[in-house]
C-alpha cells in the first residue's frame, strides 16, 4: 500500500472527506433525503436518498490498490483531477510493466504506447467507481488508444475484495493489452485511398465541432497529408489531448467516441 500513501501525500486535494447533512425545505427536514458535503470546503456535492452510502476517493483508491496488489500489477498514481468542486474525481495512473509497440516511426525509434488507467469516483449516484484503461504514446503523450472500461471497480462498493475480482482485473488487463495491440496493428496496416477520403472522415466527425475539425485538418497537413490510418488516429488524439479546452471527463468521452468511430473508417 506504499503507492496509496504516496498518492495521499502528493495529491491531497483529491482525497477529501465527505460528511452527510440533513436537507430541509421551508424549514422542514426531508427524512428521505440527505446532502453529501465536502468536509473541508462545505460545498454540497449532491442531494441523495437517505439509503445512499458515499464511498470516499481514498477508499476507492485503497480498494483498487488491494486488487492490483493481489493481481501483482504494478501501478503509480500520476495525477488527480477534481470536477465540479469534487462531485467527480478522476485519478490518473500508469502501469509501467504493460506496453504496446506500434512499430517503427522512423529508422531509429519505436512508437511505444504505455498503459494508463483512469479511476473515477463520484458522489452524485451517476459516477460510481470505475476504471477506464487505454494507452498513451510516450512520444507526445497522446491518448488513449484502445480505450476500454473495466467494470471491476464498480463491484468494490458492494463488498470486500475477493479472488473473483482479482482474477477479473488480471484478465481485464491482459485483454486490454491484446485488444489494443490488435487495434494498433489494424490502424498501422490501413491506408486510405486518397486525400478526399481523409477529408470526408474529418468532416463527418460532428462531435468534434467545426473549430476543432479545422485543427484536425491543420495537424493532418503538418503530417504531410499522410494516408495512413495510424497517423490520422494520432492527429485526432493530439487535437483532443493537447488542443481541446475541456476537462478530463469530457476528454475521455471524446476519446471513447473516436475509438468507436475508427471502426467505420473506410479503407
Amino acid at each position: 500500500m506504499n503507492n496509496v500513501k504516496t498518492a495521499l501525500q502528493h495529491h491531497k486535494e483529491a482525497f477529501f472527506d465527505v460528511v452527510e447533512r440533513p436537507v430541509s425545505v421551508d424549514n422542514r427536514i426531508l427524512a428521505s433525503k440527505k446532502a453529501i458535503v465536502r468536509a473541508d470546503t462545505g460545498d454540497v456535492l449532491s442531494v441523495m436518498s437517505r439509503h445512499y452510502v458515499p464511498v470516499s476517493n481514498k477508499k476507492t483508491l485503497e480498494s483498487f490498490a488491494e486488487i492490483a496488489e493481489e493481481a501483482k500489477i504494478e501501478w503509480t498514481l500520476t495525477a488527480a483531477h477534481t470536477i465540479q468542486n469534487g462531485t467527480k474525481t478522476i485519478m490518473e495512473m500508469t502501469f509501467p510493466n504493460n506496453s504496446v509497440n506500434a512499430g517503427k516511426i522512423n529508422k531509429n525509434q519505436d512508437d511505444i504506447l504505455e498503459m494508463k488507467g483512469y479511476l473515477t469516483n463520484g458522489f452524485d449516484g451517476f459516477n460510481a467507481a470505475k476504471l477506464e484503461i487505454g494507452f498513451v504514446r510516450l512520444i507526445c503523450k497522446n491518448g488513449m488508444v484502445g480505450y476500454q472500461t473495466d467494470k471491476v471497480m464498480r463491484q468494490v462498493h458492494m463488498g470486500a475484495v475477493n479472488e473473483k475480482l482479482v482474477e477479473a482485473f488480471r484478465n481485464g488487463i491482459n485483454d486490454v493489452v491484446k485488444a489494443s495491440a490488435d487495434f494498433v496493428k489494424k490502424l498501422t496496416e490501413t491506408k486510405f485511398k486518397n486525400k478526399e477520403t481523409v477529408q470526408a472522415i474529418i468532416s463527418s466527425s460532428k462531435w468534434v465541432g467545426q473549430k476543432y475539425q479545422e485543427e484536425l485538418v491543420n495537424e493532418w497537413k503538418v503530417k504531410k497529408q499522410a494516408l495512413n490510418a495510424w497517423i490520422l488516429y494520432n492527429v485526432y488524439t493530439y487535437v483532443i489531448t493537447h488542443l481541446m479546452k475541456v476537462n478530463m471527463s469530457t476528454r475521455l468521452q471524446h476519446l471513447s467516441k473516436l475509438n468507436r468511430e475508427t471502426q467505420s473508417w473506410p479503407q
